[in-house]
């Protein structure tokens, strides 16, 4: 007899540090606010810096975990990924992400990197992709995620956070005084001839 958990959303949680990537990423936003080379796409309030592309630090910083992540995948076939484009949220008291998603044709996996989090900040939250899963009332039975309508990641400084990009989800309100901010990013993958 075997369980499967079909339709699964891998989430992978791990931690990354690096100071000096950290301060040139604040120096980035700060710089960005200061050009007001900044945009409102799932924003509400604070800053959305223009995205930018390839950052070989960044890329060098994530790799393993990456990596690490994909290993946990059943691979079919050889592929080579790539960080398509980054962009660096600031999110101030009172301040927001609604629900969204990154998908694409041409993105498979998103992350979050977490570079200066003050208490109460704001959880993110992942909604589950069955809209119907409430209905069942399930989650009255198992405390699992086969079971939850949403699960939400306290963030903390250094956090990592892989997941598909077709997940949606969004960020609480700010409720710290201090301003929250995040590096995100996408993922592309290109098959091996």
């Amino acid at each position: 007899m075997t369980t499967i958990n079909i339709f699964t959303t891998p989430l992978f949680i791990t931690k990354v540090n690096s100071t000096k990537i950290k301060n040139k990423m604040i120096k980035k936003l700060n710089n960005a606010i200061s050009k007001k080379h900044t945009i409102k796409i799932s924003n509400e309030g604070g800053a959305h810096t223009v995205g930018f592309g390839e950052d070989k630090d960044l890329t060098k910083l994530f790799q393993e975990k990456i990596n690490e992540y994909f290993t946990s995948f059943n691979i079919k076939k050889k592929f080579e990924w790539y960080i398509c484009n980054y962009w660096i949220n600031k999110n101030n008291k009172g301040d927001f992400n609604v629900p969204h998603s990154h998908v694409s044709e041409h993105i498979q996996f998103s992350g979050i990197w977490y570079l200066d989090v003050p208490q109460n900040s704001a959880k993110v939250v992942f909604l589950n992709p069955d809209k119907t899963i409430s209905m069942g009332l399930t989650y009255n039975f198992f405390d699992d995620p086969v079971a939850y309508s949403y699960y939400s990641v306290s963030p903390e400084n250094g956090v990592l956070l892989l997941f598909p990009s077709n997940v949606v989800h969004y960020v609480q309100p700010n409720l710290s005084n201090q301003a929250r901010i995040s590096l995100a990013f996408n993922i592309s993958l290109k098959e091996i001839e």
